[in-house]
This record gives C-alpha cells, structure tokens and sequence, in this order.
C-alpha cells in the first residue's frame, strides 16, 4: 500500500521584540539574548524553516541559516546527505552552498543557491540532475545555468524561472521529452511551479501558461476567475490562488 504525504509549516517563529535592556559591564545578557549593537541586549538569532517542500516520499525544509535539511526515503539519494540511507528524522545536505530556494521532485531535489546558481541531488536516471549520468547522493551543479531566481521540480524534470522570466528546464516526462524548451520567455513572469510532468508559470498580468511532455500553451482559467496570483502543481492536478479565492 503507498501512503500519502502531508506537511504542515508552522508560523512559530516570530516571537515579541522585547524592551532592549543595557548589557551588563562584562557583555552579559538575560537568558534568550546577545549584547547587540549600542551595547544593548536583544533576542538571539534563531533559525527557522522558511520553506517547505514534499516529493513523493522525502521532504526538505529551507531553515533561515540558508541550510537545506531533508528526511524520508533516500533510496537514491534524494536527501543529500552523501548516502542512500533513508531516515525518519531531518539531515542535512552536505554543501557549502548558502541556498535560498528548495524544490522536492519524485526522487530528486534542487535548490537555488546564494549565487544564483542551482544544485539538484537524487535520482539522475532521466538527466533531472542537470548533468552527469548517474544518481548522486550530494549536491552536483546544474551546468550552465545561473541568474536563477525559482526552481521547481516535478516527476522526473525540473524547472528554473530566471531572473529575466526566461524558463530552463531539464530532464525527462513520460514521453521522453524535455519538459520545456530553454530560453522560453514568459512576460514578467512571477512564480513556478511543477507536479508530475506539468509545469506552470504565472505572469505579472495573471495569466497561466503551463505545458507538459514539451508542449507550452496558456491554460484557461476556471469560470469567474479572471487571473491567477499562486499555483501549485500536482501529479494530475493543480490548483490556483485568484485575489479572493481559491480554486481548484
């Protein structure tokens, strides 16, 4: 039996900003604080997940120190902790990299680095890594790619959203096709998505374009929906976020 996959990010890292008191004579400060600029306690630094993403059986989390954690199955080698052991607890991706974005496809994962330039790890087996021929348990490099500003992953492909709205894709769908050609510009393009062998961008005039097996088209919106603001992409699915509503 093949179980499903619910993550929920909490808002639980925001905390009161409390009266900042001087720090004592040798730098010292209450429990919970650091002796900060003008010689005044505040909160210590915290680290925080700023972003979830799920595949179909592992999950990372992009913690506010730029680090990557991932857990679930690493059968090859999905959570980039340089095995393929899986692991019901978070670890680490072993890079050097600051990242700023994460994406979690079927059985590989990417993310966006401080550079601007994009690591993928996991599953190879339809050239989803961007580069090389076999899986890889750490992060390898996307070859030739940067100016990245989104990345999104799906079944077997991913997709990068650059910083001037052109799209880059790699890897493979269900008809042996790379799920977009590179180069692709979408005008002012806002947001990426991928599920399955679907991608969606939203443009900045709310309109949806979404392609699969490497035919790129703009979908029509549900009735009453005159633009779109957010999507999400599943395997047979997707779901919009107009101004006041949601559909899917």
């Amino acid at each position: 039996m093949r179980y499903g996959l619910l993550c929920v990010l909490l808002a639980a890292c925001e905390s009161p900003v409390p009266d900042l008191a001087a720090c004592d004579p040798d730098g010292a400060c209450p429990d919970g604080q650091v002796c900060g600029a003008g010689n005044r306690c505040e909160p210590a630094p915290r680290t925080c997940t700023d972003q979830l993403r799920a595949g179909d059986e592992h999950t990372c989390v992009l913690r506010s120190d730029q680090s990557v954690w991932c857990w679930g199955r690493n059968t090859s080698g999905q959570l980039g902790d340089g095995t393929t052991d899986s692991s019901g607890a978070p670890v680490r991706v072993m890079t050097d990299q600051k990242l700023t974005a994460v994406a979690a496809g079927s059985s590989h994962t990417c993310a966006v680095a401080a550079d601007t330039s994009v690591w993928c790890w996991g599953s190879n087996d339809a050239g989803q890594l961007g580069g090389g021929m076999f899986d890889s348990p750490v992060p390898a490099p996307v070859t030739g790619l940067s100016g990245v500003a989104a990345i999104a992953s799906g079944r077997s492909h991913s997709c990068a959203l650059l910083q001037n709205h052109a799209v880059s894709c790699w890897g493979q769908g269900q008809s042996g096709s790379v799920q977009y050609g590179d180069g692709k510009r979408i005008a002012d393009a806002q947001e990426i998505a991928s599920g399955g062998d679907v991608t969606c961008v939203v443009g900045g005039d709310g309109k949806l374009s979404c392609w699969d097996r490497g035919t790129a088209d703009v979908w029509p919106l549900p009735a009453g929906v005159t633009g779109a603001a957010h999507v999400a992409v599943g395997s047979n699915f997707l779901c919009v976020t107009a101004p006041s509503s949601v559909v899917t």
